[in-house]
């Protein structure tokens, strides 16, 4: 099996099997509380569990699944998350774990039709709480050029690029940890474009720009996340002000999605 990548805080292990995952579950680190505690003794987070892993799934201790793959947009659409293979990880993620994290309520429908059982059982929760317990601050460096990282490919995304209005950096591919920041902060924005067209949210995606202290450019994101309020759309890039924009989603994300207060509220 592909190399796992392992970060241990206190009781803590996450493990992820690709760089980008790694990259999710260090930022995740990064807003626990110092010194958070948890109630088991040992807590083993599978950080993308579309990924598969093997025989760490015999890991002794409390075992957390987190699901990163879009597989239904808000409206019902199926989307790119849905492979036989993605599907049967998660499915044995469902069953081998003591509790999942999906990051979208919109992938309801894939455990009613895939994991009933542990549907029923209440070993699944929903939503995007990957966030830091606290707000994090506004950085207006950079110059008016907004930061596009990750896949382009040769479909949609490259298509809304080259209609966009306002200037862009692509950056680097296969960037992360602190090299993606600099990057990022060298700009004024971070702009996110779908892969598919539909209406869902990136969410470590939202977490990077909180971080390097930059406002979302986005289309449109799935619920909680509202227009304006907690993202600039695509089509206001030079109207919204970027700084309360910024500060509105790091208050709403700390207060409401923090990883910190789904382990509490799970008693984890």
């Amino acid at each position: 099996m592909p190399r796992v990548f392992k970060r241990r805080v206190g009781a803590i292990t996450f493990l992820a099997r690709h760089v980008m995952l790694d990259h999710l579950a260090w930022e995740v680190i990064r807003g626990l509380p110092d010194r958070f505690a948890t109630r088991h003794e040992q807590v083993s987070i599978y950080c993308g569990i579309h990924k598969g892993f093997g025989a760490s799934w015999l890991r002794r201790g409390y075992k957390i699944a987190l699901q990163t793959e879009q597989m239904f947009d808000e409206n019902g659409k199926p989307l790119w998350g849905q492979s036989r293979k993605r599907a049967r990880r998660v499915s044995f993620a469902a069953w081998a774990a003591d509790l999942v994290l999906d990051l979208s309520a919109a992938n309801r429908r894939f455990y009613e039709e895939h994991c009933p059982q542990a549907l029923a059982e209440g070993k699944i929760r929903f939503g995007p709480h990957i966030f830091p317990s606290h707000p994090l601050p506004f950085d207006s460096g950079g110059d008016e050029a907004a930061a596009f990282f990750g896949s382009i490919g040769d479909g949609r995304r490259v298509k809304v690029l080259e209609g966009l209005d306002f200037p862009v950096r692509i950056l680097t591919s296969g960037t992360f940890f602190e090299d993606l920041y600099q990057q990022v902060r060298d700009c004024s924005a971070v702009l996110n474009i779908h892969f598919e067209q539909g209406v869902y949210t990136e969410a470590p995606r939202l977490l990077t720009s909180l971080y390097c202290g930059k406002p979302l450019v986005s289309e449109r994101l799935g619920a909680p996340f509202l227009p304006d309020e907690h993202y600039i759309p695509i089509d206001a890039h030079d109207i919204v002000d970027h700084r309360a924009v910024f500060e509105r989603l790091s208050r709403f994300v700390s207060d409401n999605l923090s990883f910190a207060r789904f382990l509490r509220e799970n008693r984890v």
